[in-house]
């Protein structure tokens, strides 16, 4: 299933969102993407929303601070 690899990407995944939150507390960016060859895949101008169904973990400045949306697929 496409879902097999998430357990192996999910720790991967959460540890470097874990130090892009560190890193956008002093370099606020406007996305972030974790993910396999994430350059040019999206960029925060073409988006309006986080997908439900995700490749890729989005990083995603929100009031609170940086909002992290894992990948689902």
């Amino acid at each position: 299933a496409t879902t097999d690899s998430l357990v192996w990407r999910g720790p991967i995944d959460r540890w470097l969102a874990t130090m892009a939150k560190r890193i956008f507390e002093v370099a606020p960016f406007r996305l972030g993407l974790i993910g396999w060859e994430m350059s040019g895949t999206t960029s925060a101008a073409e988006i309006d929303a986080v997908p439900e169904e995700r490749y890729m973990t989005y990083l995603v400045p929100e009031d609170h601070g940086l909002a992290i949306y894992e990948a689902t697929i």
